[in-house]
C-alpha cells in the first residue's frame, strides 16, 4: 500500500509540482530584454540616418534582383522606406539601381551625398502622395518563384523534420528490434553519443550569427532523442525494467531535462515537451489506478495550467505561455473524449467519468476567461448535463428518471439564461440553446415509453409556459424580434405536450383508442377557439401556432377514432363539423377542403356499413358519381357568392369522386351489365354540362374520351343485345366512331372552334386502335389500313395539316404490305423489303415534287420525307433476314439519298448515302462469299475510288460532297481498318487495309493540299510495314518500337521545321521518348530482362539525350537523362535491400539534416547555380 502511494505521488504529484513551480518562476521573473539565443547579443537600436535608410533601400533592391523577394513585395517595402525618408525630413530618396548579375550593392546612399538636405517637413505633415499609393496587386506565382520556393524556409524545415523523424525511427528500431546486435552499453553509447553530438553541434551553431536558427533546431532534434535514450537504459543488460517502470523512468527523465531546457532557453518547444512529459508520467502510474481517474487528474492539471498562462503572458513570457496554452487547449478535449470512450467501453467507473466531465467544464470556463472565445463557454454549458446523465447511468436508475432529469435541466437552463441576460450576457445564448436541446432530448424517452411521458412531460410543459411568461414579461430581449417567434413556438409546443400528457394519462385507463380520440377531439376544437379569441388575438404568432396545433390535434385524434369500427363514423362526422366551423370562422379554402374531405370519408364509412359484396361495389360507383355531380355543380354555383371559399375545394373533391367513379366502373366494363357504360356516359354528360356552364371547351377533352369509352364498352358486349362480336368486328366500329366524332366536331365548329377541337383530336387518336383489334386477319388489316390512308388523306385536304401526309404514307405502306401478304401468300419476307424500297422511291420523288408547290403542300413535302424515311427503315428491317436482299435495299436507298442530295443540295443526305453505301457494299462482298475482314479491307480500297469521284464532283461545282468524300470517307476507312483486326482475319488483311488507308490519305493530301494527310499516310504505311513484319513472325519488341519512335521524332522535326508548331512537336517528342525508352525500361524491369536490356536502355537513353543536346531540344535531353537515372536506381534497389533497416534510416536521416545545414549555409550559391542551369535550358526548344 505504501509503495503504491509513493508511486502515485511520484507519477502524479511530482510533475504537477515541478510544472507549476517552473511556470510561477517564469511568471515572477522581471520582464526585461530577453533573447531566444543566449550566445548572440541583441544589437541596440540607433537613430535613423539617411545613410542607413539608403542602405536598406539598396539591400531590398538587391533581394529583388536576386529573386529572393517578389517584385511586388519589394516595391511595397521600398515605397515605405521612401515615405519614412521623406517624413524624417531628409527629402526625396532616389531609388537605387538594381545590381547587375545579382552582385551586392554598396550600402551608401546615392542621392543624399553631394547635395545639402532640404528643409525638414513639419512633424504633423502627411507624406507625399507618391509615397502613399494604392496597395500593390498580389504577386503572381511564376516558375521562378516556384523554383525559389524549393530553397525557401519551409523546404529547409521540411528537410529537418523528415530527417529528425528518420533518426527517431532508426533509434527506435535499434532499441526495440535490434537490441541483441551490439552489447547494451555500446548501443546506449551510440544513441547517447548521437544525441550529445547533435546537441553540441547545435550549441556551437547557435553561437554563430548566421546559423542561430539552425543550431536551435538541431538542439530540438537532440531533445527528441532523449526519450529513446531513456528507454534504452531500461532495456535488458542495463536496468532491466518492466514496461511500466520503464515508462515511468523515460517520463521522469524527459520531464527533468525538458524543464531544465525550458528554464535555460525559455523556448516554447521545451515548455510544451515538459507538459507532455508530465502527462505521460501521470498515465504511467500503476495499473491499480483507474484510467478514468488519471484522465480526471490530467484534466485538472491542464485547467490549472490554463489559469497560469494568463499570468505568464502578463509577466513577459509569451513563448512558453503560448506552447503551454496550445497543449492545454488540445489535450483537455482529447482527455475528455478519452474518458467518455473508456466509460462507454466499460474500462472506467462512472464516478471518474463524471469528475472528468466536471473538470472539463471548469477547464472550459477558465479557457473562456483566458481566451475570450465563446466556443469554450458553449462547451462549459454542455458538459454538466452530460455529467448528470453519466452519474444517473452509473447509479442504474430507470429511463423515466433520465427523462425527468433532462426536463428539469432544460427548465433550469432556461431560467439561468434569463438570469445571465443581465449578469453574464455571453452565457445567455448557450444556456437558452442548451435548454432547447435538453428539452428535445427529453422528448426521445418520452416518445418511447408512456411511463416516461407521464413523468417527463410536465417539466417540458412548464418549460414552454415559462418561455412564454418570460418573453411576455420583457425578458430574453437580446433575441430581438425573434423572441416572439420563440414564444409562439413555445406556446404551440406546450399545448402539444399538454395534449400528449392528457393522452398518456387516458391511456392508463380502460378506454379504447377510438374513445380516447373522441375525448381529445373537443380539446382540439378548443385550440381553434383559443386561436380565434384568446390568446390568439394577442399576437399573430399565437394565432398561427394554435391553429396549427388544433389542426394537428384534430387529425391525430381523428385517426385514433377511425381505428375502431364503433367510433369511426362519429369521428368522421366530428371532423366534418370541426373543420366546417373553422372554415366558417376563418373563411379559408383550406379548412373547407378538409371539411368536405371528411364528409366524403363519412359517406364512404356509411356505405361500407350499409352494403357488402357486389352491391357495395355498384352502390359505391353510383354514390361516387352522385357525389361528384353534386360537389362539382355546387362548387360552380358558389363561385360567384360570398361563400366562394367553398367553390374550389368542392370542385376538387367532386372531380376526385368522379375519378373514383370511373375507376370503379372500369373493372365492371368486362361484365355484361350496362352500369359501366352508363357511368361513362353520365360522366361524359357531366363534363359536357360543365363545358356549357363554364363556357370552356377544355371540358371536351374529358367528354370525348368518356363518350368513346362508353360506346366501345357497349360495342364489346354487342350493345347488350345478345350479339357477341369477334375482335376483328371492332375495327370498322372504331373507324365509324372516329368518323362520328369528326362529324360532331364539324357541327360544334359552327358554335366555336374550341368546342370542336377535343372531339376531332379524339377521333384521330382512335384511328390507330383500329388495326390493333384486327391483328391476325390479313384481309381486315388491308381494308383497315387502306381506310386509314383515305381518312388521313381527307384530313390533309380538309384541315390543311401537313403532318397528315406522313401518316397517310405510313398507312399506305402497311396497306401495300398486307395486301401483298393477303393476295400472294408464302413469299420470302425479305422480298417485301424490295417492294417497300420501291414505294419509298415513289414517295420520295412525290415529296420532292410537293416541296416545289406553294404552301401548305411544300410543308407537306417535308413531312413526306419523314414518311419515306420511316418506310426506308422498315424496308431495311424487312430485308435483314438475307444479306443479299439487305445489300440490295441498302444500295437502292443509298442511291436515293444521293439523288435527294443533288436535288435538295443537302449535306445530311450525302452523309446518309455514304453510310448506306459502305454498309451495302460490305454486305454485298460478304454475300458473294468473301471473308468479313477481307471485305472490309477491299472496301477501304474502294473508298479511294469514292474520294476520286468526290474530287470530280467538287470540280463540277458540288461543294456538299467535299466533307463526305474527304473526312467522311477517311473516318469510314479508319473504322473498317479497325474492323479488319476485330474480325479476326489475321495480319494479311490488316496490312492490305493499312496500305489502302495510306493510299487514301495520300490521295486526300494531293486533293486538299494539306500536309497533315501526308503525315497520316506515312504513319499508315509504317503501320502496314509493322503489320507485315508481324505476319512474317518477328517477335522482338524492339523491331516495332524503333521504327515507330524514329518516325515520331522525324515527324516532330518536320512539324518544327516546316510549320513552326513547337508545342505539337514537343508532345510528339514526348510520345517518342516514352515509346522508345519506356519499352526498354519495361523489359529491363522484368525478371528475365538481365543485363542485355539494361545496357540497351542505357545506350538508348544516352543516344536520345545526345540528340536532344545536339539539336538543343529539352524533351529528348531531359527524357534521356530521366530514364538513365531511373535505370540506375532500379539496379541499385537490390543492393539497398540488403542493408540493415536502422542503419539505412539513420544514414538517410543524417543526410537530410546535413542537407538542411548546407542549405542554411549555401542557399544563395545553390540558387544562383540552379537559376543559371534553368536559364540555359529555357533557351532550348
Amino acid at each position: 500500500m505504501l509503495e503504491s502511494f509513493i508511486t502515485l505521488l511520484f507519477c502524479v504529484g511530482m510533475p504537477a509540482v515541478l510544472l507549476l513551480a517552473l511556470l510561477v518562476w517564469l511568471a515572477r521573473r522581471p520582464s526585461g530584454q530577453r533573447t531566444v539565443n543566449p550566445y548572440v547579443q541583441r544589437p541596440t537600436a540607433g537613430p535613423l540616418t539617411p545613410a542607413s535608410l539608403a542602405a536598406f533601400d539598396a539591400m531590398v533592391a538587391r533581394w529583388v534582383a536576386e529573386e529572393r523577394l517578389s517584385p511586388a513585395v519589394g516595391k511595397t517595402v521600398r515605397d515605405l522606406i521612401a515615405a519614412d525618408y521623406a517624413a524624417a525630413g531628409f527629402g526625396a530618396l532616389q531609388p537605387a539601381a538594381p545590381p547587375a548579375g545579382g552582385a551586392p550593392v554598396a550600402a551608401t546612399p546615392t542621392a543624399a551625398v553631394g547635395a545639402p538636405p532640404p528643409a525638414p517637413m513639419p512633424t504633423g505633415s502627411a507624406p507625399p502622395a507618391a509615397a502613399v499609393g494604392a496597395p500593390p496587386p498580389a504577386p503572381r506565382t511564376t516558375r521562378r518563384s516556384m523554383g525559389a520556393a524549393l530553397l525557401a524556409l519551409g523546404t529547409r524545415r521540411a528537410l529537418l523534420y523528415l530527417g529528425s523523424f528518420l533518426l527517431l525511427v532508426s533509434s527506435l528500431t535499434l532499441v526495440v528490434f535490434n537490441w541483441a546486435s551490439f552489447p547494451p552499453i555500446v548501443q546506449v553509447a551510440i544513441l547517447a553519443g548521437t544525441t550529445a553530438a547533435l546537441w553540441g553541434a547545435g550549441a556551437w551553431m547557435a553561437r554563430q550569427p548566421a546559423l542561430g536558427t539552425a543550431g536551435s533546431n538541431l538542439q530540438a532534434v537532440a531533445a527528441l532523442l532523449v526519450p529513446v535514450v531513456g528507454f534504452a537504459l531500461s532495456r535488458p543488460g542495463l536496468l532491466d525494467l518492466a514496461p511500466r517502470p520503464a515508462w515511468q523512468l523515460v517520463s521522469a527523465l524527459s520531464l527533468g531535462l525538458y524543464l531544465l531546457a525550458a528554464w535555460r532557453s525559455r523556448r516554447a518547444f521545451y515548455s510544451a515537451a515538459a507538459v507532455l512529459a508530465a502527462l505521460s508520467l501521470i498515465f504511467a502510474a500503476p495499473r491499480a489506478f483507474d484510467l478514468g481517474w488519471k484522465s480526471a487528474v490530467a484534466t485538472g492539471l491542464l485547467a490549472a495550467l490554463v489559469a497560469l498562462t494568463t499570468r505568464l503572458r502578463a509577466a513577459g513570457a509569451p513563448g512558453p505561455a503560448s506552447s503551454v496554452r496550445w497543449v492545454s487547449l488540445i489535450g483537455a478535449p482529447l482527455l475528455t473524449l478519452a474518458a467518455v470512450a473508456l466509460y462507454l467501453a466499460g474500462l472506467s467507473s462512472g464516478a471518474a467519468c463524471c469528475v472528468t466531465l466536471l473538470a472539463a467544464a471548469v477547464f472550459c470556463a477558465l479557457a473562456y476567461r483566458a481566451e475570450g472565445r465563446r466556443a469554450w463557454l458553449w462547451a462549459a454549458v454542455a458538459l454538466p448535463p452530460l455529467a448528470i446523465q453519466v452519474a444517473l447511468d452509473s447509479a442504474g436508475v430507470p429511463l423515466r428518471v433520465h427523462a425527468l432529469a433532462l426536463g428539469l435541466s432544460a427548465l433550469l437552463y432556461l431560467w439561468l439564461s434569463a438570469v445571465a441576460e443581465r449578469r453574464l450576457p455571453p452565457a445567455a445564448a448557450p444556456c437558452l440553446t442548451g435548454a432547447l436541446l435538453l428539452g428535445g432530448l427529453a422528448l426521445l424517452p418520452a416518445a418511447s415509453s408512456l411511463a416516461a411521458a407521464r413523468l417527463a412531460l410536465p417539466p417540458l410543459v412548464a418549460l414552454g409556459a415559462s418561455a412564454v411568461w418570460l418573453i411576455e414579461g420583457g425578458r430574453l430581449a437580446w433575441l430581438g424580434e425573434r423572441r416572439y417567434g420563440l414564444a409562439s413556438a413555445a406556446l404551440g409546443g406546450a399545448g402539444a405536450l399538454l395534449l400528449g400528457w392528457a393522452g398518456a394519462l387516458l391511456a392508463a385507463t380502460d378506454l379504447s383508442s377510438g374513445q380516447i380520440g373522441l375525448l381529445l377531439l373537443p380539446l382540439a376544437a378548443l385550440c381553434f377557439a383559443g386561436a380565434r379569441w384568446w390568446p390568439g388575438q394577442r399576437r399573430a404568432g399565437y394565432d398561427t401556432a394554435l391553429q396549427t396545433l388544433g389542426a394537428l390535434a384534430s387529425l391525430g385524434a381523428g385517426l385514433l377514432a377511425l381505428e375502431q369500427p364503433a367510433t369511426r363514423l362519429a369521428g368522421a362526422l366530428l371532423l366534418t363539423l370541426i373543420f366546417g366551423a373553422q372554415a366558417g370562422l376563418r373563411r379559408r379554402w383550406l379548412w373547407a377542403a378538409v371539411s368536405l374531405g371528411a364528409g366524403l370519408l363519412a359517406a364512404v364509412i356509411a356505405l361500407n356499413d350499409a352494403f357488402s359484396g357486389r352491391q357495395l361495389l355498384r352502390a359505391a360507383t353510383l354514390a361516387a358519381l352522385a357525389l361528384g355531380a353534386a360537389y362539382t355543380l355546387a362548387g360552380e354555383r358558389l363561385r360567384r357568392t360570398s361563400h366562394r371559399y367553398w367553390s374550389w375545394p368542392a370542385l376538387a373533391w367532386g372531380g376526385l369522386a368522379a375519378l373514383v367513379a370511373a375507376g370503379l366502373a372500369l373493372p365492371q366494363s368486362f361484365v355484361a351489365h350496362p352500369l359501366a357504360s352508363l357511368i361513362f356516359l353520365g360522366l361524359a354528360g357531366l363534363a359536357a354540362l360543365h363545358s356549357a356552364r363554364w363556357q370552356r371547351g377544355i371540358f371536351g377533352y374529358l367528354a370525348a374520351p368518356l363518350l368513346s369509352l362508353s360506346v366501345l364498352v357497349a360495342a364489346f358486349h354487342g350493345f347488350f343485345s345478345g350479339w357477341q362480336p369477334v375482335p376483328g368486328d371492332l375495327a370498322p366500329i372504331i373507324c365509324g366512331l372516329a368518323v362520328g366524332l369528326a362529324l360532331l366536331g364539324q357541327v360544334l365548329r359552327r358554335v366555336e372552334r374550341a368546342y370542336a377541337l377535343p372531339y376531332e383530336l379524339v377521333a384521330f387518336a382512335l384511328l390507330p386502335l383500329a388495326p390493333l383489334v384486327a391483328l391476325g386477319d390479313a384481309a381486315r388489316l388491308s381494308v383497315t389500313w387502306a381506310t386509314l390512308c383515305v381518312l388521313y388523306g381527307l384530313a390533309l385536304w380538309r384541315y390543311r395539316l401537313s403532318w397528315m401526309l406522313a401518316l397517310a404514307m405510313g398507312a399506305g405502306d402497311l396497306a401495300l404490305l398486307h395486301t401483298t401478304a393477303w393476295r400472294f401468300p408464302g413469299g420470302h419476307p425479305a422480298r417485301a423489303g424490295l417492294l417497300l424500297a420501291g414505294a419509298v422511291w415513289l414517295q420520295s420523288v412525290a415529296s420532292a415534287w410537293l416541296r416545289r408547290r406553294p404552301v401548305p403542300w411544300a410543308t407537306a413535302g417535308t413531312w413526306g420525307y419523314l414518311g419515306a424515311f420511316c418506310g426506308g427503315a422498315g424496308a431495311l428491317a424487312l430485308a435483314a433476314g438475307s444479306d443479299g436482299y439487305l445489300a440490295t435495299v441498302a444500295l437502292l436507298l443509298a442511291g436515293l439519298l444521293a439523288v435527294l442530295a443533288q436535288i435538295e443540295q443537302r449535306a445530311a443526305a450525302a452523309w446518309g448515302s455514304l453510310a448506306l453505301m459502305v454498309a451495302g457494299a460490305w454486305l454485298l462482298h460478304v454475300s458473294a462469299g468473301m471473308a468479313g475482314a477481307w471485305a472490309a479491307a477491299w472496301l477501304v480500297l474502294e473508298l479511294v475510288a469514292l474520294s476520286l469521284l468526290g474530287w470530280g464532283a467538287i470540280r463540277a461545282g458540288q461543294p456538299h460532297w467535299r466533307q463526305v468524300t474527304g473526312p467522311g470517307a477517311l473516318a469510314a476507312a479508319g473504322l473498317l481498318t479497325v474492323a479488319t483486326l476485330a474480325m479476326g482475319g489475321g495480319l494479311p488483311p490488316l496490312s492490305f487495309a493499312l496500305a489502302s488507308l495510306g493510299l487514301l490519305l495520300a490521295t486526300l493530301a494531293v486533293r486538299e493540299r494539306t500536309i497533315g494527310y501526308a503525315y497520316g499516310a506515312g504513319a499508315a504505311f509504317v503501320g502496314a510495314m509493322l503489320s507485315q513484319l508481324a505476319g512474317w513472325g518477328v517477335h522482338e519488341l524492339q523491331w516495332y518500337v524503333l521504327p515507330a519512335g524514329v518516325y515520331l521524332l522525324a515527324l516532330a522535326a518536320g512539324l518544327r521545321r516546316f510549320q513552326g508548331q513547337r508545342r505539337v512537336s514537343q508532345l510528339i517528342e514526348t510520345a517518342a521518348v516514352v515509346l522508345l525508352l519506356g519499352a526498354s525500361f519495361g523489359q529491363a524491369l522484368r525478371p528475365t530482362g538481365g543485363w542485355t536490356y539494361s545496357l540497351l536502355l542505357f545506350g538508348e537513353a544516352l543516344l536520345v539525350a545526345a540528340y536532344g543536346a545536339l539539336a538543343r531540344l529539352r524533351v529528348p535531353f531531359l527524357g534521356g537523362i530521366a530514364f538513365f537515372v531511373a535505370g540506375v536506381i532500379w539496379m541499385s534497389i537490390d543492393t539497398l535491400r540488403l542493408a540493415n533497416q536502422w542503419v539505412l534510416l539513420g544514414v538517410v536521416g543524417l543526410l537530410m539534416v546535413l542537407a538542411y545545414v548546407l542549405l542554411e549555409r549555401h542557399q544563395e550559391r545553390l540558387l544562383r547555380a540552379g537559376r543559371s542551369w534553368a536559364a540555359q535550358l529555357r533557351a532550348w526548344e
